[in-house]
């Protein structure tokens, strides 16, 4: 472990990865709205999220921690084995009792004991939770194995979705499928550990409960700040909820896609900037910090902006028509992913390598509390929509929050003038399209859009239009973020053809 990774190859597999995620919900999300519809799917949802609260909290903020500490010690083996077993040992117990809780619901909670295989289906990606140990992987930056696991599981759910989900009466069956990726990604993660650390059970973890604490708080605040809202939808608005649930789901889900993409992106930053932090190599970070988070908003500010633009075609696309009245919902959820993009950059390059973890806390309450509170005021009138309102604006209140935490602690602003020029962009590009927007639905092909090949030329038509727009904008600016990429592109073709 002495030999850092090659960070451009981290990327390479990191990008193939994601591509494969980008085109398993287009392939699957489209096949089980559709056959189990949005009431059936709501269902299925809600157990998920309600799932979630419980590997959270077995999970003890581990993920994020253990990735930072096993990045600090990757060059002294001895360490490795002692910290992981000490933190594997913590998880198996925490796992247990969260097991054990989470079982007694079925005593207690009567939309539980109205249909019991569901929930204990879901369940089973709770009880195999002590084997995750995907932190192990990031903190020595071995995304490697992580892209290569992620490939085949997601080609395994394809396969198995279109031949077994015909109905929906087949619920149950998704169910246990949505489980499968959950505890069979773990029992692969921690069978392959054992190849590169010695672990043994031990009760030496006492000296990781302080910081784990903050982590443990903050990550059940962060799991109840993405999913409260679905849960709140369930609770508010009781069996009629179902409908509301499932349209905001499949509303969340190209929003979901965007950050989970770009999450994997910033895992590799994490884990190097983590062990530049422990360094104390002042220069080097923030050449880093820049280079890579000027890159990331370059990326995502004009993939939400199209993502807003294109609302109704996406949900026409991976729902069929009866999801689209979400347009607006998704359209909210476009802005509130853009702004939780450069919260992350922040909270994963600044807050959490310098040891920030009570600014963390802090920050995920005050948001989650606004969030809440927002949820609760809307929801009964708006439904859906009020839900994507109290994710903006709890999204917009820790961003504040961090914007200022990571001024005092750098000695640089982590806003840069070439994100501004991002944003500014994607505001034009929205009000020309509203402008010019009549104007498109006359043209041939694109106006009356009514199906999904329809959408899919829409949107491809448009985004790449835009997409040649939004270049040639910063190649008039100079952006050198763009420059880096197409250099690098001028590079690598040249060497891939040759071949």
């Amino acid at each position: 472990m002495n030999n850092l990774p090659n960070i451009k190859k981290s990327y390479i597999y990191v990008t193939i990865s994601q591509i494969v995620n980008a085109i398993y919900p287009l392939l699957t999300v489209p096949y089980i709205a559709r056959v189990l519809g949005p009431e059936v799917l709501g269902k299925v949802n809600f157990s998920f999220s309600l799932v979630q609260y419980f590997i959270i909290f077995s999970s003890l903020g581990i993920i994020l921690y253990g990735a930072r500490e096993i990045s600090k010690i990757r060059d002294n083996n001895e360490e490795v084995n002692r910290v992981f077993s000490e933190l594997f040992s913590l998880v198996f117990l925490s796992t247990t009792v969260s097991s054990i809780l989470y079982l007694l619901l079925f005593i207690f909670i009567d939309k539980i004991k109205s249909d019991p295989y569901l929930y204990l289906i879901m369940g089973m990606g709770l009880f195999f939770n002590q084997m995750a140990v995907s932190w192990f992987f990031v903190g020595t930056e071995n995304f490697k194995y992580i892209s290569i696991r992620n490939v085949l599981f997601k080609i395994l759910m394809i396969f198995l979705i279109f031949i077994s989900i015909k109905s929906q009466e087949d619920y149950l069956i998704y169910s246990f499928l949505l489980s499968l990726s959950l505890f069979g990604t773990n029992i692969l993660d921690f069978t392959l550990a054992l190849k590169y650390v010695k672990v043994k059970i031990t009760f030496s973890f006492l000296k990781h409960l302080r910081p784990l604490i903050i982590f443990f708080l903050s990550g059940i605040l962060s799991v109840f700040y993405s999913g409260t809202e679905v849960i709140t939808l369930g609770f508010i608005l009781g069996n009629e909820g179902d409908k509301a649930v499932g349209i905001f789901t499949i509303s969340k889900r190209p929003v979901s896609l965007i950050l989970f993409i770009i999450g994997a992106l910033m895992s590799v930053n994490f884990s190097r900037i983590s062990y530049i932090v422990s360094k104390d190599n002042k220069e080097e970070y923030k050449h880093f910090f820049l280079k890579t988070s000027n890159f990331i908003m370059l990326i995502s500010t004009f993939v939400s902006t199209m993502t807003f633009i294109l609302s109704k075609e996406i949900l026409l696309i991976i729902g069929g028509k009866d999801f689209v009245e979400g347009e607006i919902c998704l359209k909210i959820l476009s802005l509130v992913g853009l702004l939780t993009i450069l919260r992350n950059i922040l909270e994963s390059n600044v807050i959490i390598p310098y040891s920030k973890e009570k600014t963390l806390l802090i920050t995920q309450i005050l948001s989650w509390t606004t969030m809440m509170v927002v949820c609760i005021i809307t929801i009964q009138k708006y439904s859906y929509i009020g839900a994507s309102i109290g994710l903006l604006i709890g999204t917009l209140t820790s961003l504040t929050i961090f914007i200022v935490a990571s001024i005092k602690t750098l000695e640089f602003n982590p806003i840069t003038k070439e994100m501004l020029i991002y944003f500014a962009l994607s505001i034009v590009i929205v009000i020309s399209h509203s402008v010019f927007q009549s104007t498109i639905s006359k043209i041939p092909l694109l106006g009356n859009i009514n199906t999904v090949t329809e959408a899919l030329l829409f949107c491809s038509i448009v985004s790449i239009t835009y997409g040649i727009i939004y270049t040639l904008l910063l190649l008039i600016l100079k952006d050198k973020s763009l420059e880096l990429v197409i250099k690098t592109l001028l590079q690598f073709i040249p060497k891939y053809l040759k071949k």
